[in-house]
C-alpha cells in the first residue's frame, strides 16, 4: 500500500474544515424542539420502482448509506443523485437544509423551482403520506434534481417541520440568517426565540344559520391561537469519489 505525503498546510486545512463542519452541524442539531407534538422522519433510502433498496450500505456501518459524486456526462442513478423521503405525523410545512462535507449550509426544499412547479408549494406536505423529493431521477415533477458534487465526505440533511405557516416562516428566517453567518462569519444568530410560542387572534367561523336560501355561514369570531408547534430530524450519509 502506498502512502502519499501530505504537507502541514494541507493537514491543517483539512482539520480546520472538519472542525468548522462539526461546529455548524452541532449548532443545527441543537436546533430542536423537545416539546414539539409532531413527529417527522427523513430518509435517503426509499425503495425504487421495483421495491428494492435504491443504494448500497457501507459494510460494517448499519443504516449509513453511501453515495458517490456524479460525473457530468453520466446518467442520474440511485447512487449519484439524491431522492429523500419525508413523512410527518400531521400536515406540516417542511424545510430541508444540507450540511455538506466542507461545512457549507444550503437550503434544499422548498425552493423557487418546486414552488413554480406547484410541487408541494411552500413545503406543505400531507399527513400520513411518505413523499419523495424530488419524485423521480428521470422526469421529475418537482423540476429539479439534487446531484452529488465534489468534494466527497460526510453529508447531513436536517429537516424542520412546522404545524403552521407562521412558525415555518420564523424557522426559515432563522435559517436564512444562519446561512449568511456560515458564509460571512461573525456572531451566530440566536435561535432561542424559536422556542417561544406566538399567540395571535385568528378569525374562525362559528356555526351556521338556516335561512330561506338554505344554510349560510355563521358569524366569525376572533379566537386566540397558539403557534409554535415544530419538530426536527436528521439523516447522515457519505459521498464517495
Amino acid at each position: 500500500e502506498e502512502f502519499q505525503e501530505v504537507s502541514l498546510e494541507e493537514t491543517t486545512a483539512r482539520l480546520l474544515t472538519r472542525f468548522e463542519r462539526s461546529v455548524r452541524l452541532a449548532h443545527l442539531q441543537a436546533l430542536d424542539n423537545p416539546a414539539g407534538a409532531m413527529r417527522v422522519k427523513i430518509d435517503v433510502n426509499p425503495m425504487d420502482v421495483d421495491g428494492m433498496p435504491r443504494l448500497s450500505r457501507v459494510p460494517g456501518l448499519r443504516d449509513y448509506p453511501a453515495f458517490r459524486v456524479r460525473d457530468a456526462d453520466e446518467p442520474r442513478a440511485p447512487d449519484n443523485s439524491l431522492i429523500m423521503s419525508l413523512r410527518v405525523s400531521q400536515a406540516a410545512y417542511v424545510t430541508v437544509v444540507d450540511i455538506g462535507p466542507e461545512g457549507s449550509v444550503s437550503p434544499l426544499f422548498p425552493n423557487p423551482v418546486s414552488d413554480q412547479n406547484d410541487f408541494y408549494p411552500d413545503g406543505r406536505i400531507p399527513f400520513g403520506q411518505e413523499i419523495r423529493v424530488p419524485d423521480s431521477l428521470t422526469s421529475s415533477n418537482a423540476g429539479f434534481y439534487i446531484d452529488y458534487e465534489p468534494p466527497p465526505g460526510p453529508d447531513t440533511l436536517r429537516v424542520f417541520a412546522a404545524g403552521d405557516p407562521l412558525t415555518a416562516a420564523r424557522i426559515r428566517d432563522y435559517l436564512g440568517r444562519y446561512v449568511a453567518w456560515a458564509e460571512e462569519g461573525g456572531e451566530a444568530p440566536d435561535f432561542q426565540d424559536l422556542f417561544l410560542p406566538v399567540v395571535m387572534p385568528v378569525m374562525k367561523e362559528v356555526g351556521t344559520a338556516l335561512t330561506g336560501f338554505g344554510e349560510s355561514p355563521g358569524s366569525g369570531v376572533l379566537e386566540e391561537t397558539v403557534f409554535g408547534n415544530w419538530s426536527a430530524s436528521s439523516v447522515s450519509f457519505r459521498i464517495g469519489d
